[in-house]
């Protein structure tokens, strides 16, 4: 989107000093011409405001549309008696720099536009786009990078495995509906393999530079032991699997989902080697302390004490060429999802993420070994493990927006269960008068972001309006236009990534609303 940054000055080079009061009159006609043709060539509305969102300057468009210099623009362009929810002059004036917003209504999208041009002046440009209908002009479609295929069928086979194990603990579970032991062992798989879906999309964002993954230090065998524990479960029985897990209570600096991901991967690697035939997979963890002469062959590693991770497996080995590219982020010389794609590539990143360092030692026809070293956390504490704690309750009303019908629904119906009182919307405008017709009802607002017609931030903006003080936690799933750092500063109380466990949002609530009340 083309947005003014400049306009033409006239061609004359005198200085004002040397003009008479007649030619001046005429160069600032002129030039206020000049910056009316630039306004005029631009797309859609475009306003000249002041700070107090009084309108100087109309494009034709915006002329067209009802714009009257010296009018306040939400008046004429929205016939409100106030500033508009999504209205961003404030913040472009304060940070210098353009500010974007956007809604869809009735098959258009319409895109708001802030660019400060002066302390005192910013424009405001409103453009409206068609969502691709029959009469419009069709929408070119991006041609999709060959260099992807590899990656997204990847992904398409982590998440495949991923629904296929819920969809078969379900099944499972609907056939032990009698069996309150083994129902809840299913349910439980299931909510392990969710844990795994959420952890895959945090580590893909991570990636993309969307999120940080905040790291702490963990136990790092006591997840190797869960991560072993679930695979004596399901490992083929013609693998036969050995491990030498040392159980010292050895910090690294982490995150326990990722380093599920790091061993889930190669595991599956090397299962795939194997393949049918009879074989066995090893895996050791042990600390050492790495010297100068053991360290030199990995810039990554300083000498020092590290935790060493072996897993090793007696399949088909890889060839020299194909050792030079596993760790590339497209490779595979499987079927579609068969492995050594994304997988590998995700491995290493994670490991240079830790300050650490991964070594391959395969021959074709004689296995592979993969030798992980991760830096021992410095101070380490031993963790204690936390006691499980019932979800905290309360009696407070909650105003709980969700246009996916589902997911509203279970959001009642979770925080119902703890005693508060909810009223859910699936409609973002709906929810918004819902709140003006009683605005001191509730006592917190949760909403979703990417909604049709009114976003959710554009909703908690309108909310504000009515009600500043009012607590707002953000709960999406994933979006460009907003992250935790903005949302904090338009004013949001949270800002939290789906899909999140009602029991842990709870004690955000909780902890909330108990803030207010000091």
């Amino acid at each position: 989107m083309d947005i003014l940054t400049a306009c033409p000055v006239p061609e004359e080079q005198q200085t004002e000093s040397s003009l008479s009061p007649e030619t001046k009159i005429q160069h600032l006609e002129k030039m206020n011409q000049l910056y009316q043709n630039c306004l005029d060539a631009l797309p859609g509305i475009v306003l000249l405001l002041n700070p107090e969102r009084e309108i100087i300057l109309a494009n034709k468009a915006g002329q067209e549309a009802g714009a009257v210099p010296g009018e306040k623009c939400y008046a004429v362009m929205q016939a409100r008696a106030s500033k508009c929810p999504w209205c961003l002059t404030t913040e472009s004036m304060a940070a210098v720099e353009t500010q974007h917003f956007e809604y869809e209504l009735d098959q258009t999208i319409r895109d708001f536009y802030w660019l400060p041009i002066s302390s005192d002046l910013i424009l405001h440009q409103i453009v409206e786009r068609k969502i691709g209908s029959r009469g419009g002009a069709e929408i070119e479609k991006p041609e999709k990078p060959e260099g992807l295929r590899p990656l997204i069928s990847n992904i398409s086979h982590d998440f495949n495995n991923i629904l296929a194990a819920i969809m078969g603990y379900v099944e499972k579970a609907q056939h032990c509906l009698d069996q309150p032991k083994a129902l809840r062992q299913n349910l439980n798989h299931i909510m392990e393999h969710t844990e795994r879906g959420k952890a895959l999309i945090k580590h893909m964002l991570s990636m993309c530079g969307y999120i940080d993954q905040e790291l702490g230090p963990i136990v790092l065998y006591t997840v190797v032991e869960e991560v072993l524990l679930d695979l004596e479960a399901h490992l083929p029985a013609h693998i036969a699997l050995n491990k030498d897990v040392s159980t010292e209570p050895i910090q690294v600096v982490a995150t326990a989902n990722q380093i599920r991901i790091m061993l889930k991967n190669i595991i599956d690697n090397a299962v795939k080697a194997i393949g049918n035939n009879n074989g066995t997979l090893d895996i050791r963890l042990r600390p050492l302390e790495l010297t100068v002469n053991e360290t030199w062959p990995h810039p990554n590693l300083q000498p020092g004490n590290y935790l060493e991770l072996i897993i090793k497996d007696s399949g088909h080995g890889i060839d020299i060429d194909t050792m030079e590219h596993i760790f590339e982020p497209y490779f595979t010389q499987m079927d579609p999802g068969g492995g050594y794609g994304l997988g590998l590539f995700i491995v290493r990143g994670i490991v240079k993420k830790y300050g650490g360092a991964i070594k391959v030692m395969s021959r074709e026809g004689s296995g592979t070994e993969f030798t992980i070293w991760l830096p021992v956390a410095t101070q380490g504490r031993p963790i204690k493990k936390k006691k499980v704690q019932p979800a905290p309750t309360g009696s407070e009303s909650i105003l709980y927006i969700d246009d996916d019908r589902d997911l509203a629904s279970l959001g009642k119906y979770h925080l119902e269960r703890l005693g508060y009182k909810v009223e859910a919307q699936t409609n973002a405008v709906e929810a918004l008068h819902a709140f003006r017709k009683s605005p001191e009802k509730f006592h917190l607002v949760i909403t979703d972001m990417n909604m049709p017609h009114m976003s959710g931030e554009m909703l908690s903006r309108g909310i504000m309006q009515i009600r500043p003080e009012i607590p707002i936690i953000m709960c999406t799933g994933f979006s460009e236009k907003i992250d935790e750092e903005r949302a904090r500063s338009i004013g949001l109380k949270e800002f939290i990534l789906k899909p999140v466990k009602f029991d842990d949002l709870a004690k955000i609530i909780r902890n909330i609303l108990d803030e207010r009340r000091k």
